[in-house]
């Protein structure tokens, strides 16, 4: 939104130059309808075509432009008071984002399981393309840390 409320300054410094324009709303045209009556007297709402939006400044882009810091913490400030009271804070989700990602990585080593069963059993199994690399290829990863040696 920041950069759709961004003056074409560049274009004024160009060769043969712009002249100054706010950025403009993208609108789209609105459907008309008008009432109208058929031959029986019988009145109906009739397609009138559509009209063309006006011409107008994108004032929400260019107050994001202006000052995009404060329209972030005002956004934010908004979430947080119509979140629920019994909303997850920061390091209560990682927590179970971690332990969710851990339970999926198990169920997916039993599926490679099973799935290597099947081939010894003659029947071939497709492997999902999103499936970790890690159950796939049955390793662990084990972080270890290194001394540092004084030369």
């Amino acid at each position: 939104m920041v950069a759709a409320g961004t003056p074409p300054v560049k274009e004024w410094f160009s060769p043969g130059g712009g002249q100054f324009a706010w950025p403009k709303a993208k609108l789209r045209p609105q459907a008309v309808s008008r009432p109208a009556v058929n031959s029986l007297g019988d009145r109906y709402i009739a397609d009138g075509g559509s009209a063309s939006p006006p011409d107008i400044i994108d004032a929400a882009a260019l107050t994001a432009w202006i000052n995009a810091d404060a329209l972030l913490s005002r956004l934010f400030a908004e979430i947080d008071a119509a979140a629920p009271a019994n909303g997850l804070g920061d390091d209560e989700r990682a927590s179970r984002i971690g332990a969710l990602d851990e339970e999926r990585l198990a169920l997916e080593r039993q599926e490679e399981a099973l799935i290597e069963r099947a081939e010894a059993e003659g029947v071939l199994i497709e492997r999902r393309p999103d499936a970790d690399p890690r159950a796939a290829l049955m390793i662990e990863v084990v972080e270890v840390e290194h001394e540092r040696v004084a030369a």
